[in-house]
C-alpha cells in the first residue's frame, strides 16, 4: 500500500538562552485538510465530527512516539558535531478549521561555547515544492 502524501506548513524557532545560547527549539506543523481528516476519523471516538481535549491528547503522544524515532526530523550540529535534542516539554495538538495542528517545544544540550549551530528540520523522505 503506497504512503499518502502529507503537505505540512511547517514553522520553526529557535531560542535562545540568557547566556545567548541556543537552548530551545519550537516547531509548528499545520497539516493539510486531507491528512487532517484522516486524524479525525482516527481519533474523534464519540463521533461528534471534531476532536475534544481527550481526543487531542491521544493524537499528541501518537505523534510524539512515532516522531521520536526520527529524531523529531531535527537536525542540529555544531563545528560537525551532532547537539543532542531532548525530548519535547510536551507536544500540543489541536483542530481548527478542519485542520491539525502540532506543535512542541524541545530543550537543546548545553555545548560550551555554541558558535554558528546549523539546524535542519528535514528528513530524507521529505520533498519540497517551489
Amino acid at each position: 500500500m503506497a504512503h499518502p502524501h502529507i503537505f505540512v506548513d511547517a514553522k520553526f524557532e529557535a531560542v535562545g538562552g540568557a547566556d545567548g545560547n541556543l537552548s530551545a527549539l519550537r516547531h509548528i506543523w499545520r497539516f493539510d485538510e486531507v491528512f487532517s481528516s484522516s486524524v479525525l476519523l482516527d481519533f474523534d471516538k464519540n463521533e461528534n465530527m471534531t476532536l475534544d481535549p481527550p481526543e487531542l491528547e491521544a493524537v499528541a503522544e501518537t505523534v510524539s512516539a512515532s516522531l521520536s524515532k526520527y529524531s523529531y526530523y531535527t537536525n542540529i550540529t555544531v563545528d560537525g558535531k551532532a547537539v543532542a535534542l531532548g525530548k519535547p516539554d510536551a507536544i500540543k495538538a489541536t483542530y481548527v478549521d478542519q485542520s491539525a495542528t502540532r506543535w512542541g517545544h524541545a530543550r537543546v544540550s548545553r555545548v560550551s561555547e555554541q558558535r554558528d549551530p546549523d539546524l535542519k528540520t528535514i528528513s530524507p523522505w521529505v520533498f519540497i515544492s517551489h
